[in-house]
């Protein structure tokens, strides 16, 4: 089926004007009698005040679990296979020998590598049959990448085979670790996986032939994208093995080993934990909108199209530590904001259990991942406003300040610190720990500044926040249809959020609004420190500043309240429901459902620059 090309175009033309036409709605319903065009400078009925929040009811229990089960049910579904390879048998120079007694015509061999891997710009196996088990022909290539751990892999072999009863298999440079050999050969002119008569010891290499995929390699049951470096390290972890990614803090992997441990290494295992923390982002993200705009309508309205964006889906079902990074930043700034709003008659030992979970928050977080820190110069704009505001309260201020070495310092000090425990090898000490976090400090420094690669699908800030140029993360065809995984933000939040920034940052000016002060302090702390940087960089790296483009979303539906709550109310559903439409859309294209490619193409693929076909 060929859809007209001039159809691909109309979807997004079609979004474009409704965001267009969602804001201009609202700006006219503004206007009142005056008829002006000041809508964005114009106060609401009644400003936020600083010392109210809004407060969980239990009104708000039922679509808080509503969003919550349905979340956790796209999230789990799909997830990715419960069975793989758990036995692993190590080759090396002398390899093994394996014996199919009897002469056949080899068809295929299909391997599930290990964690570890060949150097580059080397043969990784030596892979030789023979009929009589002394003269070898060598075959053309088996591989094991570090971009192929823990993947189903093909070897090629040689265009002209004949007829063979030894396989010879060794490692080239360094041992490698396998986890299960396929053998599949042309027996009487039926294709079939053959049980060999011995196999040279390697008993692990054939203990799980019932795993054995029968679709080949899938995003379903192996590694993707930075999962090669992340779920690996995981199992390291867990094995107290070699560590072999040393290019960020330990704690996303931390977590994401209490998955393996759970479900085994898996592709479910190693995915199991961001998934559930990409669930739990939702009743965090409604709490935070509760806190801001007391409002159970808008705060299941914003969290459902937080559930609805593309890359909070997508990004939370790999094994990735973005996830980690964006959960404790959403918890950074609901402690903050939780500390901020306490009436200025608070007892002063009352306010420091907010200001110490914030600086926990901040710990996890730069323990995860060090762009977690990027949100600690949003903190510390609010922290600042705060303390302004409290100037002439000299206990309370000193005693903060006081207080908040120990919390946003020496808490998170200790807690980075502890996450590398792990990774000290033998005998554990205190001086041990402190050379392992000084000197991987020094080589995350020397990594990141001195990166210099290329991608296809690399991008910068300013596609980011276009929704320009998405990343693959998956993508193969089989007839005419395409299986992909793709991260990008829902182009309605992308696109509205941006609108609703620009309403915001006026806000903040004209009306000194603490809900939008939030949300344009979160959103440029996330964004901001990465204009300047010149290294590779991808769409996820958006990901924080995505959830402050619901916080300004919302604040924007706060102030149609003001003005119209019942005509408000349907503005309000119209956008939520069309931002759910298009992740229904898409959810193709960025779950790794098969999809046909009229459809992926020709209805899809919005823009030249998105990957898709």
């Amino acid at each position: 089926m060929n859809l007209p090309e001039y159809t691909v175009y109309l979807f997004p033309y079609a979004t474009i004007l409704f965001v267009c036409w969602w804001f201009f709605w609202n700006i006219k319903s503004g206007l009142g009698d005056k008829n002006r065009l000041d809508w964005v400078v114009k106060g609401p009925k009644k400003l936020l005040d600083l010392e109210k929040r809004g407060r969980l009811s239990r009104r708000d229990i039922l679509p808080m679990l509503l969003i919550t089960l349905a979340a956790g049910f796209l999230a789990f579904w799909n997830l990715g296979e419960l069975n793989a390879p758990q036995t692993f048998h190590i080759i090396d120079a002398d390899g093994i020998v394996i014996d199919l007694g009897d002469e056949m015509l080899i068809d295929t061999v299909f391997y599930y590598t290990g964690g570890n891997n060949g150097l580059d710009n080397t043969p990784h196996y030596t892979l030789a049959f023979s009929t009589d088990g002394a003269n070898y022909t060598e075959q053309e290539q088996m591989l094991q990448k570090h971009s192929q751990t823990f993947q189903w892999t093909y070897a090629s072999l040689n265009p002209e085979q004949e007829l063979t009863r030894y396989i010879w298999l060794s490692a080239r440079a360094k041992p490698l670790e396998l986890g299960e050999l396929c053998i599949v050969a042309n027996v009487n002119g039926t294709r079939r996986t053959v049980s060999p008569l011995s196999v040279g010891g390697a008993y692990k290499l054939f203990d799980e032939q019932m795993l054995i995929p029968t679709e080949g390699r899938t995003q379903l049951n192996g590694t993707i994208f930075d999962e090669i470096y992340h779920a690996r390290t995981a199992r390291e972890i867990l094995e107290e093995l070699t560590i072999y990614e040393t290019t960020h803090p330990p704690l996303g992997k931390e977590i994401i080993a209490a998955g393996i441990r759970m479900f085994g290494m898996t592709p479910f295992g190693w995915r199991f934990a961001g998934a559930l923390f990409g669930v739990l982002m939702l009743p965090l993200m409604y709490l935070l909108l509760k806190q801001l705009f007391n409002s159970s309508f808008i705060s299941f309205c914003g969290t459902v199209i937080w559930m609805a964006d593309f890359m909070r889906f997508t990004q939370t079902r790999i094994a990735t530590i973005d996830t980690y990074n964006v959960f404790f930043v959403l918890l950074m700034f609901i402690f903050i904001h939780r500390w901020m709003t306490m009436p200025k008659d608070t007892p002063f030992w009352k306010t420091l259990p907010p200001l110490f979970m914030c600086g926990l928050s901040f710990g996890l977080g730069a323990a995860a991942k060090w762009s977690s820190i990027y949100a600690g110069f949003g903190l510390i704009a609010l922290y600042l406003i705060n303390l302004y505001r409290r100037r002439d309260d000299k206990g309370f201020i000193w005693g903060t300040l006081g207080m908040s070495l120990v919390f946003f310092i020496a808490v998170p000090g200790l807690i980075y610190s502890a996450s590398y425990v792990p990774y000290v090898r033998g005998d554990f000490s205190l001086s041990k720990l402190w050379e392992t976090v000084r000197s991987s400090q020094i080589y995350m420094y020397k990594y990141h500044s001195r990166l210099v690669d290329t991608h296809p699908f690399s991008s910068s800030w300013y596609q980011w926040v276009a929704d320009a140029r998405p990343i693959s993360y998956y993508n193969t065809k089989r007839g005419g249809n395409l299986t992909m995984i793709m991260a990008m933000n829902n182009p309605l939040l992308s696109w509205g959020g941006m609108a609703a920034i620009i309403i915001c940052a006026a806000d903040v000016f004209k009306r000194k609004s603490f809900g939008a002060l939030l949300a344009v302090t979160g959103f440029l702390s996330v964004l901001l420190p990465w204009v300047p940087i010149s290294r590779l960089t991808f769409a996820y790296h958006y990901f924080p500043a995505s959830m402050f483009l619901v916080v300004a979303l919302c604040y924007v539906f706060w102030r149609c309240f003001q003005d119209a709550p019942t005509a408000a109310r349907r503005r309000i559903a119209a956008f939520t429901a069309v931002t759910v439409l298009l992740f229904v859309m898409f959810y193709p294209v960025i779950s790794g459902t098969e999809v046909p490619m009229w459809y992926a193409s020709g209805v899809l693929r919005w823009f030249p620059s998105w990957p898709i076909y």
